[in-house]
Formats: structure tokens, sequence, C-alpha cells
């Protein structure tokens, strides 16, 4: 199975990094948070997580993770945490208010799977311009948080992420041609060739 992804892994990643626009944090923290708290890292930790709406996110998608604890420093360290609760209060040392954040994992029937269907359904509104620039942000850093963990292998034992594959890689495949298309015809040509 994962032989088949490696072959479409780089559709994926360039439908996730193509849609950057700004570098600005697109995804919030969902749900009730406590600042300048951390939480225990029993689960794990990512180091050079974007925000503190990704660490939430990366919990979310592990399996074990109720809570989160996300650095605001050049390491946006994302500790992954079993707790339901904060392991302890922060004090910061440098100018950067707050220093931590602390939440839990996103709830609703939110997971690996339900999030790459939905970055494909919405990659297709890419080239029609349908999409706003913060939802396109969004989509491409929970994309690139799926193919990161994909790529780690923190999915090899996750089976409704593993049987969805193959339809998610082909369905990403299909988009990438059909917006490369309309990209192509709506940015090319004699009056605007220098804009795709």
């Amino acid at each position: 199975m994962k032989t088949f992804f490696h072959s479409s892994h780089r559709t994926f990643l360039f439908l996730a990094t193509s849609l950057l626009f700004t570098e600005s944090d697109a995804r919030d923290v969902e749900g009730e948070v406590q600042y300048n708290k951390d939480s225990c890292w029993d689960i794990g930790y990512i180091d050079y997580v974007g925000s503190a709406g990704l660490c939430q996110l990366s919990c979310t998608i592990t399996e074990g993770c109720n809570s989160f604890g996300f650095r605001h420093d050049w390491l946006g360290r994302c500790h992954l945490c079993s707790w339901t609760y904060p392991r302890t209060d922060t004090s910061c040392s440098s100018t950067t208010e707050p220093c931590h954040t602390w939440g839990l994992r996103l709830e609703g029937g939110v997971d690996a799977a339900s999030i790459l269907n939905d970055g494909i359904e919405q990659s297709t509104k890419i080239c029609s311009g349908s999409l706003r620039n913060k939802d396109a942000l969004e989509l491409a850093q929970d994309l690139n948080v799926i193919v990161k963990k994909y790529g780690d292998g923190g999915f090899d034992s996750v089976s409704s992420f593993m049987s969805n594959l193959p339809s998610a890689a082909a369905q990403a495949a299909a988009v990438l041609l059909g917006e490369t298309k309309k990209c192509r015809r709506k940015f090319t040509g004699p009056t605007r060739s220098c804009r795709y």
C-alpha cells in the first residue's frame, strides 16, 4: 500500500505547497485554550510546527493524544499528551506573549482521512478563485501535516487512513491535472504570459 502512495506522494506535496499565498497563521485553535500552560509529552513531540492550531491538528490525528502544548518560539515545539489537563504553568523568558498555548484535541469526527478528503475536494476551487487565501493556506498547512505524518510512518497502523489512501491519491492526481489545465488557460497567453 505504501509503495502505491509514494508514486502519488509528490502529488499531495505539490498540491499542499502550491496553495501557500501568505506566511501568516491560517489555522486557529478551536475550543478552550489556556495560555502559559504546558502539557506533558508522553505521546511525543514535533519540532518546527508553524502554529498552535497546527499543533492541535497534529494532536487530533495522533492516536492517544488528548491535549497539546505549543511553544511560541523559534523551535515551535508541539507536545502531544494523553492527559486532559495542563502539566504545569510556564513563565515567559522572552518578549513573546503568550509563550505557550495549551488545549484539547479537535472533536466532532475529525481524523486524518476526513481532513485529506476535504482538502482534495476544496483544492478544486483553486483556479476558479472561489477559495479564499486564508482557506487555501489552512488547506495547504493541513495537507502538509498529513503528508509529513504519513512520510514518517505515522499512519502505517491506521486502517481508516490506509484504506482511504488509494482513492484519495487518484482523486488528488485528477484534481491536479484538471486544475493545471484551468490555471494554464486562465493565467497564460499573449497578454498574461508571466502569471503562471
